[in-house]
């Protein structure tokens, strides 16, 4: 049998630098929209006294947009680099495999970034979905208690 010569696959960073800055700026978008996501998620309303709340709920949505905003602006550059790829690969290595990888590596990091994304936009609405729900069954249960107290006093009113 012949032995395979294994290759270690690595660009350089100072001569790859448009996809390392991609990589980075991706990196510290995770990590602000992760701490967000975990506070969506965390995010507990009470059952029935939700003053103050909606101000909560807004503030969590306009960090969740920023996020989305700071997400869609990475995105687009990462879609320019991947129609309009530059690397500097090395001649000891294999350049199509090392241009393969690396590209599969920043595909792979966008659809889980989207991923994330989605999963903490459906979260926030479930979140803004129930707090309406909320108000909006609190409107009804005081409108039917209003109702059975005029019901209740035109009863007694006939009856005088």
């Amino acid at each position: 049998m012949s032995e395979q010569k294994q290759q270690v696959i690595r660009i350089n960073r100072e001569n790859n630098e448009k996809y390392f800055s991609l990589i980075d700026e991706f990196n510290s978008i995770v990590k602000e929209s992760a701490s967000i996501a975990l506070g969506v998620m965390k995010f507990s309303m009470p059952k029935a006294f939700l003053f103050g709340y909606k101000k909560k709920i807004l503030t969590l949505g306009e960090q969740v947009k920023e996020s989305q905003e700071k997400f869609l602006e990475w995105d687009a550059k990462a879609s320019n680099f991947m129609v309009h790829p530059e690397f500097n690969i090395p001649s000891i290595a294999n350049g199509d495999v090392s241009f393969f990888h690396y590209m599969d590596v920043l595909r792979d990091i966008r659809m889980a970034a989207n991923t994330q994304r989605d999963t903490m936009i459906r979260n926030y609405n479930g979140i803004y979905s129930e707090y309406s729900d909320r108000i909006n069954f609190m409107i009804a249960i005081a409108s039917f208690l209003l109702s059975f107290a005029g019901v209740a006093y035109s009863i007694i009113l006939s009856l005088m």
